[in-house]
């Protein structure tokens, strides 16, 4: 429950197409106290950005389809052409592989398995 005066948590878009890791990542914001929404393809995240509602996005790397790599180029072009506000990328990772996220755009990284305590910390440090 919100105190009177408290500032409002930032929107977030979790883009992750398995669902074990949606439950996880969604019940972590929850604790934290962020609202959120869920994109579980490219084509549904890229939708999303379009309405330009979130502060942030997770951004699995490897999902089915176009993965995370080419959707966060994708967003960035839209970035770039005026059609969405910049908003910071988080990749969301099993395999470490920074250099690549950060190349395409993205602000950090998170290593799955995701833990409260780096969650907490890297939302703190983006937004």
């Amino acid at each position: 429950m919100k105190k009177t005066g408290e500032k409002k948590k930032a929107r977030i878009l979790v883009v992750e197409d398995q669902q074990p890791n949606i439950m996880v990542i969604t019940l972590l914001l929850e604790e934290l106290g962020y609202e959120y929404d869920v994109a579980k393809s490219s084509r549904e995240a890229l939708k999303k950005v379009s309405d330009q509602n979130h502060e942030l996005i997770l951004m699995d790397v490897r999902m089915a389809g176009r993965d995370g790599i080419e959707t966060t180029r994708i967003i960035r072009g839209m970035e770039i052409r005026g059609e969405v506000q910049p908003v910071p990328i988080i990749a969301l990772t099993a395999d470490g592989d920074k250099e690549r996220c950060l190349e395409v755009g993205m602000d950090d990284y998170i290593l799955k398995p995701i833990t409260l305590k780096t969650l907490k910390a890297k939302l703190k440090s983006n937004l």
